[in-house]
């Protein structure tokens, strides 16, 4: 678990780095290349989802993961069993907040990694007050063959909007 910690930490300071004086915002309207496929999901992509998210709280300085091996880094997931996905993480802060959206061929296996990943943003990423709220605060769940968590503070009244969507 030290490893995974020290991954997730060198990679935030990598995207520190590379985003030079940026405040490495990236508003819910921002729509950046992914590599992974716009496979569509009653009318919506991974990443359509996730920007939606973004837009129904107020969320610090996001960034999208792209490149499969830090997926892998983050949560243990295979990708035989991942047609799409969008990641939205911090960029480094106080606050613990992460957007994923999957779309799985499995999803059961899918809902299972995404509680280890909850599990682990409370026992091992969440120190501040303020981080431990939104880790406990994390929900997880899944329509058709998307899933998703959500860790925020308001979790719960974004998934009640992200439902009106699925």
């Amino acid at each position: 678990m030290e490893k995974i910690s020290c991954m997730l930490i060198i990679s935030a300071l990598a995207a520190v780095m590379l985003c030079g004086c940026s405040d490495g915002s990236v508003p819910a309207s921002a729509s950046p290349q992914s590599t992974v496929s716009t496979a569509e999901v009653s009318g919506l992509s991974c990443k359509e989802y996730a920007e939606k998210i973004l837009g129904f709280a107020e969320f610090p300085a996001m960034e999208e993961v792209t490149d499969s091996s830090m997926l892998s880094s983050m949560i243990d997931v295979t990708t035989d069993d991942i047609e799409e996905y969008c990641v939205y993480h911090n960029i480094i802060s106080v606050n613990l907040q992460e957007i994923i959206v999957i779309k799985s061929s499995d999803t059961k296996t899918t809902l299972k990694t995404l509680e280890e990943r909850k599990t682990t943003l409370i026992d091992q990423l969440a120190f501040y007050p303020e981080q431990k709220e939104s880790a406990e605060a994390t929900v997880i769940g899944s329509s058709g063959n998307i899933c998703y968590l959500i860790t925020h503070p308001e979790a719960s009244e974004i998934e009640k909007k992200l439902k009106e969507i699925l």
